[in-house]
């Protein structure tokens, strides 16, 4: 059975982008999530880091789906201009 999908295929980033690596839409998102002032803990739940040890494993039942959803919606937010971050300020912060 062959697959099929309802959209043509979106032209990459890499083709258009020169030096452009996947990885980078990661680190982007965790500092531009960072400079909105999301905590490091939530920032690793959003990239399905979360936390791992004892406490998560056994004593942390909570799922964080309320702290994700705000997270995304400020990521959204700064994607879409409604939030004015800079994201090359933002970076030079957090490296400084």
């Amino acid at each position: 059975m062959m697959a099929t999908t309802l959209f043509p295929p979106l032209p990459l980033a890499g083709d258009t982008i020169s030096s452009f690596q996947l990885k980078r839409i990661r680190s982007g998102i965790e500092t531009l999530l960072a400079a909105t002032g999301v905590s490091r803990e939530i920032r690793g739940h959003v990239q399905s880091h979360g936390l791992t040890g004892v406490q998560a494993r056994h004593y942390d039942g909570h799922d964080y789906m309320a702290e994700k959803r705000r997270a995304l919606e400020i990521l959204h937010a700064v994607l879409t201009g409604e939030e004015n971050i800079d994201p090359v300020q933002a970076r030079s912060a957090l490296v400084a």
